[in-house]
């Protein structure tokens, strides 16, 4: 028996539906490109706004030497004429940065993409150790207490991780400064009990679902349950906090890289906000709402992938 061939007119709706999933992958992308163009202009013109417009602004300390005569004060004040202009300023920022230019800090008289990646290596050494360490904590202390079901146990894991939340980031940096402990343990004591709350919220409400009380009924056990009904739900929420721990480390670096004396882009940052220094305010800015995008995006992606398709 002889195989007919498939005829063309069958064919047209399998290749017609390929490019549709093209297309549609294709804007999709363009969409994601558009909204992080979109939020950067909109963050660095937010962020130049409130320092522009902020108490002190165009105030150099050098106007404060009684030395200095009416003519040197207007030759200082004059010397950063396109920061009194907030138009001008961020228009020639954008021009700057499709040249493949930051500019130049005028607190440390230096490049900025010099200083960012000076300040970045130290800074993501402090996040490589952070948040690994400080997600095995989360998830191993909200998975032990869902197992284990003990109010007790419950009631003091809470106190705990509220006592920890009340305490000022700074008091736990200066403690980590006193004793030698480095930024990124500072870093883990102050995201550890935010996380743990969320997470060990996330995996009780999934612990409470119908199938899963269903299957607590048939006698299948706690490992199981957690493993096979628990977790896969809870998944992307979890995923979720963790693109969200990534913005949490960024600011709390400022406060810990600043009292443990790290040269990182937290000491930078709160440098750059006492010195008003707007162009690496702006840059600064810009590059972390780069990086929050880029996490939730990540996030999102993965969560789609992770998401059955429906026949």
């Amino acid at each position: 028996m002889r195989l007919r061939a498939i005829p063309k007119s069958q064919r047209l709706p399998e290749l017609a539906t390929v490019r549709t999933n093209w297309v549609c992958i294709l804007q999709h992308l363009l969409r994601r490109v558009a909204a992080l163009v979109l939020i950067v202009l909109a963050g660095g013109i937010l962020c130049a706004t409130l320092v522009r417009f902020s108490p002190g602004f165009g105030i150099d300390e050098r106007e404060l030497d009684s030395r200095l005569n009416s003519a040197s004060i207007a030759a200082i004040r004059d010397s950063h004429p396109d920061n009194r202009s907030l138009p001008n300023f961020y228009a020639q920022y954008i021009r700057n940065i499709l040249r493949g230019e930051f500019g130049t800090s005028e607190t440390f008289q230096r490049p900025i993409s010099e200083l960012m990646r000076e300040r970045s290596n130290v800074s993501l050494r402090s996040l490589a150790l952070a948040l690994p360490g400080a997600w095995m904590l989360v998830l191993t202390g909200a998975i032990l207490i869902t197992a284990v079901r003990n109010r007790g146990l419950d009631v003091f894991s809470s106190v705990l991780a509220g006592a920890l939340m009340a305490t000022p980031a700074a008091m736990v940096a200066l403690w980590a400064a006193s004793t030698g402990r480095g930024t990124g343990i500072a870093l883990i004591l102050i995201l550890v009990p935010t996380l743990y709350r969320y997470a060990r919220n996330i995996l009780e409400r999934s612990f409470r679902k119908m199938h899963v009380m269903a299957a607590r009924a048939r006698g299948i056990s706690t490992s199981s349950l957690l493993v096979w009904h628990v977790l896969p739900v809870a998944a992307p929420q979890i995923i979720g906090l963790f693109a969200v721990s990534i913005s949490m480390a960024f600011g709390a670096l400022i406060p810990v890289e600043f009292i443990c004396d790290s040269p990182g882009i937290g000491q930078l940052a709160l440098q750059a906000a006492l010195g008003r220094d707007l162009p690496l305010l702006v840059t600064l800015t810009m590059v972390v709402t780069v990086l929050t995008f880029m996490a939730n995006t990540a996030a999102d992606a993965f969560n789609e992938a992770m998401t059955p398709v429906s026949a």
